[in-house]
This record gives C-alpha cells, sequence and structure tokens, in this order.
C-alpha cells in the first residue's frame, strides 16, 4: 500500500511539471528571504577558510555575469566597475537602501530632493561626486542594481593594512585576507615610453601565502608555506590595486607579474585560473602577452603543464652556474 502510494508522487516529482512546480517553491522561498535581508548589508565574503567562499563576484567573466544577471549589458555594467577598482555590490546595496527609503518617504521636499538623485543615477551620473565637470565613473543603473543584489554573489574579502611608497613611486601594499592572513602586491609605475610616450603601471602579485620552494637568497622562502591563494584572492589583488591607482594618479595597471610570494606553479589551477579573467577581453581585459607568471621551475612536468597557458613565461634563476643553482 506504501509503494502502491509513493511510486505515483515520486513520477509526479521528476515529471517536468513536478521540476517546475519545485522551482517555483525554491524562487518563491529565495524572494521572501532576499526581502527580509537588510539592504545596507556590505556583502563580502565572511571570516574563514577560502574553501568557503562561493559564488565570487570577481571569478565570473562578463559571459557567465550575463547568465547570471540575465542580460550582457548588466554585465558589462559590472565589470565596467570592477576594471576600475569600484565595487558593484557596495554600490548596489546604497542603491537598493536608498531606493527603500524613497518608497518610505512622505515629505514632498524629500521626495522632490531623491527625484532628482534617481535623474541622475539613471542617466549614468554618480549623485555623490563632488568633482567639477561631473563624474565619468559607471554607475549601475536601478534595475541592474536589484538584480545584482538579488544574485546572492559576493566580493572575497580584502583591506589594504598598509601602504609604503618609495622615492621612484612604487608602492608596497599589505592586503589582510578573508582568514587574517597577509600577502604582499606591489604597485610599479614606469616612466615615459621612448617610442610609444606612454606611461605604464605593472602590478606584482602573490600566488601563495608563504612559499615552500625554500630558496636560500629570498626572504618569503624562509617563511615556509602557509597555503595557496585562491583565483579570487589573486584577483582581489588586481582589484585593489585599480583602486589605489586610480586615487594615486597613476596610469591604470597594464601589466601583471606573478613575481610576489609563492611559486604559481605549486598553484597551477588557481593561477591558470586568475590569469585567463586577467586577459579576457569581458573580464580584465589586460593583453596576454603583458599578463607573466615567473617560476623557478619545480619540474619538467610543471613546465609542460604551461602549454595551455596563455600567457609570457619567466625562468626566475638566482646563478647562471648549475652548481651554484642547486646550492
Amino acid at each position: 500500500m506504501v509503494r502502491g502510494a509513493v511510486l505515483p508522487q515520486m513520477a509526479f516529482f521528476c515529471s517536468p511539471v513536478g521540476r517546475a512546480a519545485r522551482w517555483g517553491v525554491v524562487q518563491r522561498f529565495a524572494s521572501s528571504c532576499a526581502s527580509r535581508a537588510p539592504a545596507t548589508y556590505s556583502r563580502v565574503a565572511q571570516r574563514g577558510p577560502p574553501q568557503q567562499i562561493r559564488n565570487a563576484l570577481i571569478e565570473l567573466s562578463e559571459d557567465v555575469l550575463g547568465g547570471v544577471l540575465g542580460g550582457s549589458g548588466r554585465a558589462r555594467m559590472v565589470w565596467d566597475m570592477l576594471r576600475n577598482g569600484d565595487d558593484p555590490l557596495e554600490q548596489a546595496a546604497k542603491l537598493c537602501s536608498f531606493a527603500a527609503c524613497s518608497e518610505a518617504a512622505s515629505n514632498s521636499r524629500q521626495q522632490e530632493s531623491e527625484r532628482m538623485v534617481w535623474g541622475m543615477l539613471q542617466t549614468g551620473r554618480d549623485s555623490l561626486a563632488q568633482g567639477e565637470g561631473g563624474d565619468t565613473r559607471r554607475v549601475l543603473t536601478p534595475k541592474t542594481a536589484q538584480v545584482l543584489w538579488d544574485s546572492g554573489l559576493a566580493m572575497p574579502h580584502g583591506e589594504i593594512k598598509t601602504q609604503v611608497v618609495s622615492a621612484c613611486g612604487t608602492r608596497k601594499l599589505l592586503i589582510a585576507l578573508q582568514d587574517g592572513l597577509q600577502v604582499e602586491a606591489v604597485l610599479i609605475p614606469s616612466e615615459e615610453h621612448s617610442k610609444s610616450k606612454r606611461r605604464r603601471t605593472t602590478l606584482c602579485v602573490s600566488s601563495q601565502v608563504g612559499c615552500g620552494r625554500g630558496c636560500i637568497f629570498c626572504a618569503t622562502g624562509k617563511l615556509g608555506l602557509t597555503r595557496n591563494l585562491t583565483a579570487a584572492e589573486i584577483l582581489l589583488q588586481l582589484f585593489l590595486a585599480a583602486q589605489v591607482a586610480r586615487q594615486a594618479g597613476l596610469p591604470a595597471v597594464t601589466n601583471v607579474v606573478f613575481m610576489g610570494e609563492g611559486e604559481p606553479l605549486n598553484n597551477l589551477r588557481q593561477v591558470a585560473k586568475a590569469a585567463q579573467l586577467m586577459h579576457d577581453p569581458r573580464g580584465f581585459a589586460l593583453s596576454p602577452r603583458r599578463v607573466t607568471v615567473s617560476t623557478v621551475a619545480p619540474s619538467v612536468s610543471h613546465i609542460q603543464r604551461l602549454a595551455t597557458l596563455e600567457c609570457a613565461l619567466a625562468w626566475s634563476l638566482h646563478a647562471a652556474g648549475v652548481l651554484l643553482m642547486c646550492c
């Protein structure tokens, strides 16, 4: 009797109609959760091991993000902000919170002010900017802000703890990650090129916290390996560096070198994922020739695995002779 009663229910549950019904329940549940969430919440990955980070916004290319947000135009807006070092989720939280306040406002004077602000936002102007001539930085439309906020995506947690500036303009950034560990990234501005007459900024990124190779001439090698960085944490260094470069009046970052903490080939899967999004035209849009992976070449097999990596390769040596290299 039990079996006979259960089988028809299972058949309905697995049918297209049943699947659609289940999806409707899931959507209603997600909508109710989103409506109860505080709009002012800053959506970044919470503290904890990097393995717990899910749905990292910065890891999604424009094509993939377009599918999540329901439109390539929305994804383009988000990536325009990410390339510039602006957090689209932070802006989405502000816009959603502002919209909620706008609906609840009863004072006519306040409503008029809000209509003026929304008029600026809807035409792509930043209502919070105070600079002369208007701010040309991209802002989200109200609809894109709401869709992005409801998507459940998050930015990896990262904070610049210290910034040391040398006489030549090089900036060393100490970045605290979501689990409290710290890595370094270095912004290196260059002089005007003799032929192109252009200035450029190179970013040196880390691929691990510490390093397990134990090179005696390297300060990081003496620390030992703590853990690998995720692709999101590697890309976070580029995102934060873009912020610093803009605020310091430096040219935008055009070159990235994996010459910071760690041996990239010992974390190749995450390094390859990050490098792919760095030179993806619908990601950070750097030239593949301007993304360089530097390695001490742990083994021949490690080098062979680089065959599919679309970027430049640098072999890091501390001596020209084999005997010295082995010492």
